[in-house]
């Protein structure tokens, strides 16, 4: 990923908890079970309190638009960063998303198993 400093955003997920066990934990049985099932709408409802490892399982996980304003908060500063986000600016625009997200189509159907 050009301009982004790849160890300053791992420190960002770590602190947010954004791991396989804080995600699990964040999701619940029910919304995690779902989500195995490509049910997105339970874990939409899980991540709506707006935290940054809310927003981080939204925009990574989910691949959901979320505000600048909250990918930023959600990303940084870390502790080391001395105050900086480990992603670079950009032009201002209402939403973001993640890269995979805006590669993907915009179906939700799962795909077939063949």
């Amino acid at each position: 990923m050009p301009g982004v400093d790849t160890d300053r955003l791992r420190e960002a997920f770590l602190e947010a908890d954004y791991t396989v066990d804080g995600v699990q934990a964040l999701l619940g049985p029910v919304a995690h079970e779902a989500l195995s099932r490509g049910e997105v709408v339970p874990s939409l409802r899980a991540t709506s309190g707006g935290s940054r490892l809310e927003t981080l399982v939204r925009l990574f996980l989910l691949g959901a638009a979320v505000s600048e304003q909250a990918a930023t908060q959600a990303v940084g500063p870390t502790a080391s960063t001395g105050g900086s986000s480990p992603i670079p600016a950009r032009p201002a625009g209402p939403t973001m998303c993640s890269a995979w997200a805006a590669r993907r189509s915009c179906s939700r159907r799962p795909r077939s198993r063949t």
